[in-house]
């Protein structure tokens, strides 16, 4: 089962992890215009999929469902990420050779049967040396300021707990000013591959604080 992308349009991105981020998620609450409820707070578990060399695509899967986000550009220290693909398991054979494999910077080994199960398909990516497989939970808070979609959320990556803090939008001006509104300004941009890299040992680079 194909399922539309969650958003058609490329959206940039800044996000940050660490472990204290309480004057940013202040900020961020008093100055949300109002937001639904169901966009309060919300709960996922998620598994994502994390190659040793590349941080360009995000692919993990939530509910069920395979999603892939792209880093299509960057506008200096903005990430524009795209989805691309949303599928729900079981996976055709033929599905994944067509529309998700070509997204993956490794090789996995061809599918036998006419369709795949989540668990087949992560036995699959477990063969691959190079692909890692990490557990996430998350915890989100959302509000929006400027315009833009805003989070804070606690998030649990194999058991090692990190805050983070995020702005999106397709207005590349709104984030910026959204990011010095609520003092992001001297955080570097670390997108979620790149935080679950350093999490399980495949970057030494540290973390915002």
């Amino acid at each position: 089962m194909t399922l539309a992308p969650a958003d058609i349009d490329a959206r940039y991105e800044f996000r940050t992890f660490g472990q204290d981020f309480a004057s940013a998620a202040y900020r961020m609450a008093r100055l949300s215009e109002p937001v639904p409820e169901d966009f309060w707070e919300r709960h996922s578990q998620e598994i994502y999929l994390i190659s040793e060399t590349d941080d360009r695509q995000n692919i993990k899967l939530r509910d069920a469902v395979l999603d892939i986000k792209v880093l299509t550009r960057t506008s200096g220290v903005l990430e524009q990420w795209k989805p691309v693909v949303k599928v729900g398991f079981p996976i055709s054979s033929e599905k994944l050779e067509t529309e998700v494999l070509p997204h993956f910077s490794h090789e996995l080994s061809q599918p036998v049967g006419v369709s795949l199960a989540e668990s087949e398909f992560l036995d699959i990516v477990r063969k691959n040396p190079e692909l890692h497989i990490a557990y996430v939970q998350k915890e989100r808070h959302g509000y929006k300021v400027n315009g833009n979609i805003c989070e804070v959320a606690s998030v649990l990556v194999n058991g090692a707990r990190l805050t983070t803090v995020s702005v999106e939008s397709t207005d590349v001006d709104a984030v910026m000013k959204t990011i010095a509104d609520i003092g992001l300004n001297d955080f570097e941009n670390i997108n979620y591959v790149q935080a679950i890299q350093r999490v399980i040992g495949l970057s030494e680079r540290p973390f915002a604080n």
